[in-house]
């Protein structure tokens, strides 16, 4: 039986239980009693909008080839280049592109994706910090619960692999490194064009920033965020002469698996493929 068809079988198994579980996260949250301050009820949410296949854990060998962890800095390059591309222009031709050519891109055209996606634009001075960083997109409470992260297919000079995006210093940290194509895109519904993509941004939300000061409430602001930056990610493309496509559909904690997230601390939110057109 081939990987795709156990997992077929497995959603299948899977339907009954999951169904048990959702009605389950649904009479929690919404007791009266709850106080919605708590991380659980962040955690209720993020179950009751989940796409889940537990099993998945059973195929981990199988999901992640050749990977190996390892911590390597990367510096990004700050000479960013000019296009003739209007901002009226870009606006008008955005689209969700799925096709891409098999070249990669450069090192700073990721560079400069990166910054304009979600990179330092400024300092304040803000709740007793002198130098409190601005970045591209707004954030509720400019909490910026959202990390962005870079899974690298086809980058000039960068080796395959999962990098966290430091804001503050505009550079990449390896997590692993190693081709992850054929499991994320497993994991991704079996979306082919995250395997064509150059890169796969992933936006991925930290709870913890974010309840202390709004509550429940906060897991809208947390999908808000994420929409001010795919939206500055698609912009960005095309201004780079780029494709970009949102993915929202894929088994939440098969993603988690493939990338090694713990969920009820951080979890991913949306992911963005970025290729050559």
């Amino acid at each position: 039986m081939s990987l795709q068809d156990q997992l077929i079988q497995q959603v299948k198994q899977l339907d009954k239980k999951q169904a048990e579980e959702l009605q389950f996260y649904l009479r929690e949250i919404t007791q009266q009693n709850t106080d919605e301050y708590s991380p659980q009820n962040f955690l209720y949410l993020q179950k009751l909008t989940s796409l889940c296949l537990r099993d998945f854990y059973t195929l981990d060998q199988q999901l992640r080839p050749n990977i190996r962890a390892e911590k390597k800095h990367v510096s990004l390059p700050r000479e960013f280049t000019e296009t003739n591309n209007s901002f009226p222009n870009i606006i008008e031709r955005r689209r969700s592109r799925r096709e891409y050519q098999t070249q990669p891109i450069s090192l700073p055209q990721l560079s400069e994706l990166l910054y304009y996606t979600y990179g330092a634009t400024g300092k304040i001075s803000l709740r007793g910090y002198r130098n409190y960083i601005l970045r591209s997109a707004p954030s509720a409470g400019a909490l910026y619960p959202i990390n962005l992260s870079v899974i690298v297919n086809s980058v000039d000079t960068l080796s395959p692999g999962f990098y966290r995006y430091k804001v503050k210093e505009h550079a990449l940290e390896s997590i692993f490194l190693g081709d992850i194509r054929s499991p994320l895109v497993q994991a991704g519904l079996g979306q082919q064009f995250m395997a064509t993509a150059a890169v796969v941004l992933v936006l991925s939300a930290v709870p913890e920033r974010i309840i202390p000061r709004y509550g429940i409430r906060g897991y809208r602001y947390i999908y808000l965020d994420a929409g001010h930056i795919a939206q500055n990610a698609y912009l960005a493309a095309e201004y780079l002469n780029l494709g970009a496509c949102d993915i929202g559909a894929f088994y939440d904690d098969a993603v988690h698996s493939v990338l090694g997230f713990d969920p009820e601390k951080e979890f991913v939110v949306l992911m963005i493929t970025i290729g050559r057109v």
